[in-house]
């Protein structure tokens, strides 16, 4: 279901393309994430435990798609951003934080990744996300070591929220 986000009239203008943005961009079997100094950061959302829980994973996977694949969603999200009237990320973030605020939000793993670099700086990587298991074997929550272009992640997408009236 998508999320309803309530919000003044006078900032109705700026919710619309925010809500541009995120219904615009592609819908991924994958995961974005920040680099920062060799660092992965990733805020950890509870449903993550669950996850890993359910499928037996022991330890975290993050595996990076190649550059070609990461260059060609960079492109891709930044048309819908370009579309949308913002001549830059950070204006977008800037009213994104604006109207949905800079808590990482599950599910928003881009817009998560593009404030963190926003504030801290670091590298937007996107690509697989999922877990080891004691057995040797892994499991993808999202993407896979098979995920080898665009195509392979791009899914069918619903909207993710709706901007409502004032109030």
């Amino acid at each position: 279901m998508p999320r309803r986000i309530f919000i003044d009239s006078k900032l109705q203008p700026i919710g619309n393309n925010v809500t541009k943005v995120v219904n615009g961009i592609p819908k991924i079997d994958g995961h974005y994430w920040v680099l920062r100094d060799g660092v992965i950061i990733d805020p950890h959302f509870s449903e993550y435990d669950w996850y890993k829980l359910a499928n037996r994973g022991v330890n975290t996977i993050y595996y990076p798609a190649d550059a070609t694949t990461q260059r060609m969603m960079t492109m891709i999200n930044t048309a819908v951003l370009t579309k949308a009237g913002y001549s830059s990320i950070n204006e977008f973030i800037t009213d994104y934080i604006l109207i949905v605020g800079e808590e990482p939000v599950v599910a928003f793993c881009y817009f998560n990744a593009l404030i963190e670099i926003q504030k801290n700086g670091g590298e937007l990587i996107m690509g697989s996300f999922g877990w080891n298991r004691k057995d040797g074997s892994k499991f993808y929550e999202f993407g896979g070591e098979d995920y080898l272009n665009v195509k392979a992640f791009i899914k069918p997408r619903e909207p993710q929220f709706r901007m409502g009236g004032g109030h």
